[in-house]
């Protein structure tokens, strides 16, 4: 809408699709019930998004002059806690995401999040742990020596993305900028994490091209974690 000041997600995130054909449209602000931000037309498809940005705290903040100062820095970071950040991004879209799909059912629904940090919080196992939560060992003590007999989400832990709870949200998008290796070009992406659960699902064909990758959570083996597997 005409004044209405443009995040830097926000921003990145019309010139993705722009970049890509994509027929977008800016949603009006409601005083009486939130909103998702655009709505989105592909292949005749409606698609509703609503765009979350990371902005740094002060611990951001301190990491980010130390690797400016040092070059490098090291520290121990909680992964639950790492993964907080995203998971409070799902939890807060929740109810924006719905309000447009009660009257519009039948749209796929995305949360794209934009890291605004150098801290990396978009990166593949930080949103693995966001949506599915954290990881255990069982280790049995039965024999000579400690020995880990099964490796997997924990049974109760802070998933977000579960058959119970947030089968609206189609898939979660992280956003990129970055500069090609090679070249030094600007380029944008867009990682797709789908959610398996959902009531109406994205469609991988309905955004292809290039930097557009599309991952589901792969199956669990014996003994083994889980991990993103890409969507053929």
């Amino acid at each position: 809408m005409p004044g209405q000041v443009r995040t830097k997600s926000e921003l990145l995130f019309e010139e993705v699709c722009d970049r890509h054909g994509i027929v977008w449209a800016r949603l009006p602000e409601c005083q009486d019930r939130p909103q998702p931000d655009y709505e989105l037309s592909i292949d005749g498809q409606r698609i509703v998004a609503e765009i979350k940005q990371i902005e740094p705290n002060d611990e951001d903040r301190a990491y980010t002059e130390a690797l400016r100062l040092q070059g490098r820095v090291s520290g121990v970071w909680n992964p639950d806690e790492r993964a907080r950040r995203v998971r409070d991004d799902v939890r807060a879209s929740r109810r924006q995401l719905r309000e447009y799909l009660e009257p519009n059912p039948g749209a796929p629904a995305l949360l794209v999040i934009f890291d605004n940090t150098d801290c990396r919080y978009d990166d593949q196992h930080n949103i693995l742990t966001a949506m599915h939560g954290w990881e255990q060992a069982v280790i049995s003590t039965a024999g000579d020596r400690p020995v880990i007999v099964e490796q997997g989400f924990a049974p109760r832990n802070n998933s977000t993305i579960r058959h119970d709870v947030n089968r609206h949200l189609s898939a979660l998008v992280t956003l990129h900028e970055f500069a090609d290796f090679d070249t030094h070009e600007r380029k944008l992406g867009l990682r797709f994490y789908h959610n398996e659960y959902a009531d109406v699902p994205f469609t991988p064909e309905l955004w292809q091209g290039p930097e557009i990758y599309h991952l589901r959570l792969g199956p669990k083996e014996p003994g083994q974690y889980q991990d993103w597997e890409p969507m053929e």
